[in-house]
């Protein structure tokens, strides 16, 4: 899941499992969101890599090895999620395609 920290202006990649959330990496000291602005966000799968994108620009990148099937992907601003999580596919370790929401 992509987040966005207010707080040390930070974007992350998160796992939710089981009730818990488990940061895979972030970046801080980002630019401030600004109220009323549309930004393009992309998160993209290749093999168990995971890469964050704002308006074309890789943010953060993670490796998490336990994804191995289909899952869903979702953006949260802080605590509130603004955006429903949508169904992703997984492409396998090895594989040059991208699945991206």
């Amino acid at each position: 899941m992509a987040r966005w920290e207010q707080a040390d202006t930070s974007w992350n990649l998160v796992k939710y499992s089981g009730g818990f959330k488990t940061y895979l990496d972030y970046v801080t000291g980002q630019p401030a969101l600004t109220a009323g602005q549309a930004y393009r966000l992309k998160l993209e799968m290749i093999g168990t890599t995971l890469n964050l994108y704002v308006d074309g620009v890789l943010k953060v990148t993670a490796t998490d090895s336990s994804i191995t099937a289909a899952g869903k992907a979702g953006i949260m601003d802080g605590d509130r999620e603004f955006a429903a999580t949508t169904p992703a596919r997984a492409t396998p370790p090895g594989c040059n395609s991208t699945a991206s929401r």
